[in-house]
């Protein structure tokens, strides 16, 4: 007749482990199959899915601005349909006749002029943007009320005056 074998003292430790590493996969997979009832097929539950956001709006005439057309929040107000597109007026002309002297600033020989918002010493030479697209300027002399410059690399001098008054 065999007896039992005697239980190592490390064993039983070992074999708890094991029944408690079943037991909890045991309770996993039930909240894994539990959960899985109520939710779709992306995982959220069902609850998450049927609730709506509700947007209270109180102020008479406004309008969806995604959706201006919409009627969601009363009645439509549609522009009339022979209105006329607002008109942009774009300059027309050469570049060199676009540019304006906004401003002149320093003292003695280190004066500043400003034109159509680019800032120029004497003798420097950059690209002023105007209304009619780029122009190449050189600026060759600042006075106190004017410019003389340079437009395009043309041989033809150019002088602008500030503006009178306010």
């Amino acid at each position: 007749m065999n007896s039992p074998r005697p239980i190592a003292p490390g064993s039983l430790h070992i074999a708890k482990r094991g029944f408690s590493m079943r037991m909890a996969l045991l309770v996993l997979s039930l909240t894994i199959a539990i959960c899985g009832a109520q939710t779709n097929s992306i995982g959220l539950p069902k609850d998450v899915l049927e609730r709506r956001s509700q947007f209270v709006v109180r102020a008479k005439g406004a309008r969806d601005p995604f959706f201006p057309d919409s009627s969601r929040y009363g009645e439509v107000i549609k522009s009339p349909k022979n209105s006329v597109a607002p008109t942009i007026e774009v300059p027309v002309g050469k570049p060199e006749d676009l540019l304006v002297l906004k401003g002149i600033s320093g003292s003695g020989n280190r004066k500043f002029a400003l034109i159509n918002g680019q800032i120029l010493s004497a003798g420097e030479e950059a690209y002023v943007r105007t209304g009619a697209g780029l122009a190449k300027v050189k600026c060759l002399k600042i006075s106190d009320t004017s410019v003389v410059l340079t437009v395009n690399d043309e041989p033809a001098t150019k002088e602008l005056r500030l503006r009178e008054g306010p």
